[in-house]
């Protein structure tokens, strides 16, 4: 154990209620030299706690809140959140606000709540700021659990959002970005200028929609923003590596098409298949046509697998072309009945060449090949 571990540890047991805070954290933590312990870091942050340390009162709320080293206690939460509130805890005041919000060891009251949350956000607490610019553009709280009784108020929102947003905040950049772009649909003015700084900051941040917008704003010139190949295809690869689908297959028909970047087919299959391999119906059907073009049994078979999960998500031309592997056996065995099933289907669907094959292949009348609709 270091020296200054054992100095704290002796001040605590003195009963210096820094000391007890501190001692608190390294066991909450896993620090110092201590194994983590949430037993003990419950027992110290009770002795700061009851001896006025604000900060310590907060920790000692939350572990009643989520029930860590003690009994989960909303009455005890509640009485611990209000006296670090009352003192001016900035972080204490948004966790008893959402308490209000919530009836969470207290009837719930959302008046009382929002005024929590508002002096918290007063005192420049980024979170409490987001929380208001969500809340009054949405009438939810952040997380999605429970609606918040406010009145809709799009100008406070962009007002608490533009606060998070300047204390780098990455999804009030996000959200703030697209009340610029798309304001008119809520009675505000667009600013397209604006909502592309704010969707730059948010992406640099790695908000995964913030770069997939971008990318598709660079690439076909969304927002008045001037189409710039290089830029969409850097947005796209940052958000297809963090796992956006949709960013996976625009990046692979970039490399496919050379747009931002030389032609690169090995590219463009890897990343076309990242966006197969999540469920992406154009991409399951392009890895589709990928495999039917090699025209070898093996590859015929793995074409038909994804023309067959691209069609059962409705994809009208996967399901034509899964009639055509029905037909002509590709990929699978003749299968007439099947093979009219989903031409059918895709015919409905709006795909043309599913009525022009079933005529011309067959020389089918319309009431037959309705008869199952």
């Amino acid at each position: 154990m270091k020296e200054k571990t054992k100095k704290i540890q002796k001040l605590a047991e003195q009963g210096n209620v820094q000391a007890q805070h501190e001692l608190g954290l390294m066991y909450y933590q896993g620090e110092g030299g201590f194994e983590e312990d949430d037993l003990e870091a419950f027992k110290w942050f009770t002795k700061a706690a009851e001896q006025g340390h604000i900060t310590a009162q907060h920790d000692l709320a939350l572990m009643y809140y989520q029930g860590v080293g003690t009994d989960e206690d909303d009455d005890k939460a509640f009485e611990w959140f209000t006296k670090a509130a009352d003192q001016g805890h900035a972080e204490a005041m948004l966790d008893l606000g959402e308490m209000y919000m919530q009836g969470h060891g207290v009837d719930e009251n959302h008046s009382t709540g929002l005024e929590y949350i508002t002096k918290a956000a007063n005192t420049g607490f980024v979170d409490a700021q987001y929380y208001l610019g969500f809340a009054y553009y949405t009438c939810g709280d952040v997380d999605g659990e429970y609606e918040v009784n406010i009145e809709r108020d799009f100008n406070k929102s962009k007002k608490w959002l533009t606060k998070a947003a300047e204390q780098g905040h990455a999804k009030a950049q996000y959200d703030l970005a697209n009340i610029y772009l798309d304001g008119s649909s809520v009675g505000l003015n667009n600013d397209y200028i604006k909502g592309i700084k704010w969707m730059t900051e948010a992406a640099k941040s790695d908000v995964i929609l913030a770069q997939r917008i971008l990318g598709e704003s660079y690439l076909n010139g969304h927002f008045q923003v001037k189409v710039d190949f290089e830029n969409a295809l850097k947005w796209f690869k940052k958000a297809a590596e963090q796992g956006d689908y949709k960013s996976q297959y625009d990046l692979a028909i970039m490399y496919k098409e050379g747009e931002g970047a030389e032609i690169d087919l090995d590219e463009a299959f890897y990343w076309n298949t990242q966006s197969a391999e999540q469920g992406f119906d154009k991409a399951q059907f392009n890895l589709g046509n990928w495999y039917r073009d090699k025209d070898n049994t093996d590859d015929d078979k793995k074409a038909f697998y994804w023309y067959e999960k691209a069609a059962e998500q409705g994809l009208p031309q996967a399901e034509y072309l899964l009639g055509i592997a029905y037909h002509e056996g590709a990929g699978v065995k003749v299968d007439e009945e099947k093979m009219r099933e989903w031409l059918i289907r895709a015919m409905i669907s709006g795909e043309e060449d599913a009525r022009e094959y079933l005529i011309e292949i067959f020389g089918l009348e319309k009431d037959w090949m309705m008869e199952d609709e």
